[in-house]
């Protein structure tokens, strides 16, 4: 399986240079990977990079094989960049790739609020994105923090994120929902 590492985000310079935002929290990570693969036509194809530094922050500077102009660069740009999930290190025990909770039921006190379609982080902690069906049958975005104080359970091997009393739901967001009987 394919896990998405990065992004090209602009090209830089008239030779064919480009920045990547790197997913993640280490940078380090992505300079370590050896095999890369970026989507064309529905289809992965190996990504040889020539060069990689850091640039700013997150994002680092490269150059790909291939690439040697800036027309070539900008046709990159939104590509997301791959690996095999085989190369990624081994995790501790309270740690997940965000890959891994996509698709995950999450409920509130033993009620179904939806399931997880995106993880983000803006800085203080990672976010759960589901959609969530409101008290009038309307699809809304409802984001939730991933914080151990508001955790019951986070099973990602049984696909079951339960938040326990202590975490308040945002405004508008009903407790009075059915409960999933599937559980």
């Amino acid at each position: 399986m394919k896990i998405a590492v990065g992004k090209i985000v602009k090209s830089r310079g008239l030779k064919g240079e480009v920045i990547v935002l790197v997913y993640g929290e280490n940078i380090n990570d992505f300079m370590e990977y050896e095999n890369f693969f970026i989507e064309k036509k529905h289809r992965f194809e190996k990504l040889s990079f020539l060069s990689r530094k850091p640039y700013k922050g997150n994002r680092i500077s490269a150059l790909i094989q291939g690439v040697t102009f800036i027309d070539d660069a900008n046709l990159l740009i939104e590509k997301e960049i791959y690996i095999e999930n085989d190369e990624m290190e081994e995790l501790n025990e309270d740690e997940f790739y965000y890959y891994q909770a996509i698709g995950t039921k999450v409920y509130h006190k033993n009620i179904l609020l939806g399931e997880v379609k995106e993880v983000k982080n803006f800085g203080s902690c990672d976010i759960l994105e589901l959609d969530y069906k409101d008290s009038e049958g309307k699809i809304r975005t409802l984001y939730l923090p991933v914080l151990k104080e508001y955790l019951e359970t986070f099973d990602l091997k049984e696909k079951k994120i339960i938040y326990n009393e202590n975490y308040e739901l945002p405004f508008g967001c009903e407790e009075d929902k059915e409960e999933d009987d599937n559980e």
